[in-house]
């Protein structure tokens, strides 16, 4: 349940004492541990998933939709799917992430207080800027360094925003890696 910054010596120490004999060497920040990025083996279960999802609403001209993006990057599973306001927990529960992103204005949304409560401090509030569906195409796209992704098949535009913030936020944990995942695919 917690997050640990994982900091290295990013210079040598030689370079540090031309600056002084009691300069200290440059550290830096290289990877954030969340419950849902957890590489290590001694801390995962070998018969469970550890499953980072996201969590996406997309407003349209009838009902909103939902879609859920969740990925283990222990394994490279990456799975997307549609969902509804009614089935919302039963199908994040049937998943069973260690970690659910969700754009800060739906955390905070009335409608879905419920289904937060229950899953307590498993999902976190982002910035919404990390669930854009403007540039989601283009961020996982650049992720899997190809040009399209028709070759990934048809995902609606809800999927495609669940999928590019699971991305980003991997991205955003992970600085100095990039772990390698498997082409989405719906569920």
């Amino acid at each position: 349940g917690f997050r640990v910054a994982v900091c290295e010596q990013v210079e040598d120490p030689a370079e540090a004492k031309k600056r002084g004999s009691n300069s200290v060497v440059k550290r830096d920040v290289i990877r954030l541990v969340t419950p849902g990025t957890i590489t290590e083996e001694k801390l995962l279960s070998p018969s469970e998933s550890n499953y980072l999802m996201a969590l996406t609403r997309i407003r349209g001209s009838a009902e909103p939709v939902l879609a859920l993006a969740w990925i283990d990057i222990s394994t490279g599973i990456f799975r997307l799917a549609e969902t509804e306001s009614s089935r919302l927990l039963a199908d994040i529960l049937r998943i069973d992430p260690r970690e659910l992103i969700v754009p800060d204005t739906i955390f905070h949304d009335a409608e879905l207080k419920p289904v937060f409560d229950v899953l307590g401090r498993t999902a976190v509030p982002q910035p919404s800027v990390l669930f854009d569906s403007a540039s989601a195409e283009g961020r996982i796209a650049r992720y899997f360094n190809v040009s399209t992704l028709d070759g990934f098949g048809t995902f609606s535009r809800a999927e495609l925003a669940a999928a590019s913030a699971a991305v980003a936020y991997v991205e955003k944990t992970q600085i100095a890696e990039r772990p390698p995942l498997g082409r989405p695919e719906r569920e």
